[in-house]
Parts: C-alpha cells; sequence; structure tokens
C-alpha cells in the first residue's frame, strides 16, 4: 500500500471532487470561523468592563471630552464631594472652554476616564455571571391563571 500526501490545499480539491457540498460546506465553516471567534470575543470584553455595544460609542465620546478639557464634576446643591479622587453619585456636566471663565459653580476638571464610574458595571466576573443569567422580568401574570 502506498502513503499519499496531501497538502491541504489538495485534501480540499480531493474534497470537491468527492463530495462537494462537503467540501463548501469545510470551507465555509473554515471562513466564518475567525469571524466567530473574533466576535465572541469582542462580545466578551466588552460585558467584562461593563457596558454594551451601543454604549461603547457613548463612552469613546466621553473619553474624547474628557481629552479635551470639558468634562466637570459639579459641586454644590447636592452636596457632592470630592474624597480621594472618586466622582461617584457625582453630576458631571460640559462646559465649553468659552464658558468656563463665566461658570462660577464649584467644579472640578476630570482628567481621566476612570474618574467616571459606569452605574453597570459590577466588575469582570458579576457583568459575566450577569451576563449568562439575566435576571427575570417580572411577567404580566405573576400568579397562575385559573380558569
Amino acid at each position: 500500500m502506498d502513503m499519499v500526501t496531501l497538502s491541504f490545499k489538495s485534501s480540499i480539491l480531493h474534497l470537491m471532487d468527492e463530495n462537494v457540498l462537503l467540501a463548501i460546506v469545510t470551507v465555509l465553516l473554515l471562513v466564518l470561523t475567525p469571524a466567530i471567534l473574533f466576535f465572541a470575543a469582542y462580545q466578551i470584553r466588552i460585558s467584562m468592563l461593563g457596558y454594551t455595544s451601543n454604549e461603547e460609542s457613548k463612552w469613546l465620546n466621553v473619553d474624547d471630552a474628557i481629552k479635551d478639557g470639558v468634562v466637570f464634576c459639579i459641586h454644590g446643591e447636592g452636596g457632592t464631594s470630592m474624597s480621594s479622587g472618586e466622582m461617584d453619585g457625582s453630576v458631571f456636566e460640559l462646559v465649553e472652554k468659552e464658558d468656563q471663565e463665566a461658570d462660577v459653580r464649584a467644579k472640578t476638571l476630570v482628567t481621566c476616564l476612570s474618574q467616571v464610574k459606569n452605574r453597570y458595571d459590577r466588575g469582570p466576573w458579576q457583568n459575566l455571571v450577569l451576563l449568562m443569567s439575566p435576571p427575570q422580568a417580572p411577567t404580566r401574570f405573576s400568579k397562575p391563571h385559573v380558569l
């Protein structure tokens, strides 16, 4: 019995000769697998960060505004105070550069995105747990319907 060494290309060509449908499914699988893996990794990454793909662009806009130096933590009426650099529960506002001199409210410039807390971020592990087993929404009929 002779041993024949096949390369990947020649094995696909041989498969196409023998079973065309199987060859098409194999090529489709080879093309789609990296795309599916990339999409799954992307979704896991953003869920671990605590936001959805829709919110990702919003957080990128907030980061750009912080880099432009127009995001401030407003202090005052709500009793907001700065403690150890955290601004939890604070009111954040965009104040354009030309309006910053006229704005006399007590405020602190936000210098990095980590100072802004995402209220939906529960940490990487809890975000994944919440994604895999979301809480049950209350149903319209919470009691069994009896006729």
